[in-house]
């Protein structure tokens, strides 16, 4: 229901953003460009296809028919996972398909001769043992009860029937035993055919209008930072501009704006709904109060206008559009909610005469500019990470022999000596089984995470050095471990060399 109501928002957000307006059932089931998408593992978003493992499942599968991502959906769980690689070898023409006996050819040709799908087994018991629909329905259910005692008294009924029908006895038992087996693991196929809708129309709208796509997305992970800092990642690395907040532009919603995506309110820490909603509701009944601290504190009302929530607001950069320096509106909160007490304009006296009646409207305070160090660290404090910069983008520009960032590393071959600057995110210490210390660490660029690892030797070199924040230039050979890139390091220091 959730990702239902998800598409539905991707839907609205494309025909707001001057798009087509999507019919689901009209969307073409043999569409290149989803495929494409398929097949890479791009999947991070998607209904039942967004796991690491079921990544590489698709890479390995390589769908090119909505009956594969079907087969995928319902082979990837306990049991049926072991089919997965004769599924893939198969369908590549790697290997033979082999069916149990030429007449279960039309039944078992979809899968390539893997029984995949509870409704395969009506059919075999049908074909081969001459169940009635009836019969062959009460073999399912104990087949997806997993009953096992049905199942046994059920296995004489099965080879009898097969033997009238003129088939060997060894014929039958093998069928039956891969019935047996298939228990263990028994899908639907028509849930697995409803499910697998979901993600082909999920990955669709993910090849066709990615902008939306994100922007759905990130708008239902509110609150959830790790899966909105993956997602911002990801949209980053196809290229897609992010614009902060701003509380002039944005609502409770990430919203696509400009060919990018507009961050939400929503997504500030210590911002409240209700503020939002009155926020809101400004921008369409006063827009002109948003271009002035002092009107929009009078606007908003002593209510909302709490300097704890401004000041959140200014420091992820949602006044920017002040033009104001963020040092300086900092300090003229206060001055601006006591302009707002002291003119309190009734129902009757409207903002603007309001304003006009007063001695005079306030100024900004003076104050020492921000520094870019100072504001980015406000930036990551109010929404879990960078938007605007990262600290990264900056210092790498003074090293020369820099030849990877974390974006590149996913194009480049193992075994590549690779040199990167990061800012250190995580630092995991461990012993060896010597009793050496050594340390596996997240490095972060603006382009997303590496995990590198600091053997012992290396670890002893520079373990004053792994502190949480601090920049840190490696170099190191770059390995694959479960499809991810890591750096086995063999250098590093901090960015102050």
């Amino acid at each position: 229901m959730r990702n239902l109501t998800i598409l539905e928002q991707m839907r609205w957000s494309i025909y707001k953003a001057g798009g087509p307006w999507i019919e689901f059932e009209h969307i073409p089931l043999h569409d290149d460009k989803t495929f494409q998408l398929l097949q890479s593992g791009d999947t991070l978003g998607i209904f039942q296809l967004e796991s690491v493992g079921m990544q590489q499942v698709l890479r390995d599968i390589r769908p090119t028919h909505f009956l594969d991502i079907v087969a995928v959906n319902a082979l990837y769980r306990p049991g049926p996972m072991e089919f997965i690689p004769i599924y893939a070898r198969r369908k590549a023409g790697k290997e033979h398909v082999a069916m149990p006996h030429p007449i279960l050819a039309p039944i078992l040709q979809e899968t390539f001769g893997v029984i995949v799908y509870q409704e395969q087994i009506i059919q075999i018991a049908s074909v081969l043992a001459g169940f009635t629909m009836g019969q062959a329905d009460l073999l399912r259910r104990a087949v997806s009860k997993k009953n096992r005692q049905i199942l046994e008294e059920q296995r004489a009924v099965f080879v009898n029937g097969a033997l009238k029908q003129g088939y060997e006895q060894s014929v039958a038992q093998d069928v039956y035993e891969l019935i047996v087996r298939f228990a263990d693991y028994g899908f639907p196929k028509s849930h697995a055919v409803a499910y697998s809708m979901i993600s082909y129309q999920m990955a669709y709208l993910k090849a066709h209008f990615p902008h939306s796509f994100y922007a759905a997305l990130l708008s239902n992970a509110t609150g959830n930072i790790d899966k909105i800092m993956q997602l911002v990642q990801e949209a980053k690395d196809k290229r897609i501009p992010f614009y902060p907040p701003s509380l002039k532009n944005s609502t409770k919603y990430f919203t696509v704006e400009n060919q990018g995506i507009r961050y939400s309110l929503s997504g500030i820490k210590g911002v409240p709904h209700t503020f939002i909603d009155k926020v809101n509701a400004l921008q369409q009944t006063n827009p002109e109060a948003f271009n002035n601290l002092f009107d929009l504190a009078v606007a908003l009302s002593a209510q909302h206008f709490k300097p704890k929530v401004m000041e959140s607001l200014i420091y992820a950069g949602a006044l920017d559009y002040l033009e104001k320096d963020r040092a300086v509106l900092i300090k003229t909160v206060d001055a601006a909610g006591k302009h707002a007490e002291l003119l309190r304009p009734t129902e009757d006296i409207d903002i603007a005469t309001a304003t006009a009646y007063s001695f005079g409207k306030p100024k900004y305070l003076e104050a020492v500019a921000m520094s870019q160090k100072e504001k980015l660290m406000h930036e990551r404090e109010s929404l879990g990470f960078y938007i605007s910069a990262h600290p990264v983008t900056e210092e790498r520009q003074n090293w020369q022999d820099i030849n990877c960032t974390c974006y590149e590393l996913k194009q480049t071959r193992d075994g590549t000596y690779v040199k990167m600057v990061g800012m250190i995110d995580d630092v995991k210490k461990i012993r060896t089984k010597k009793g050496e210390q050594m340390a596996f660490v997240q490095l972060q660029d603006e382009y997303g995470t590496v995990s590198i690892t600091l053997f012992p030797q290396v670890f002893q070199l520079v373990q004053d050095l792994l502190i949480e924040d601090e920049l840190l230039f490696i170099e190191g050979v770059l390995e694959r471990r479960f499809g991810k890139p890591q750096i086995k390091v063999k250098h590093a220091k901090t960015m102050k060399k």
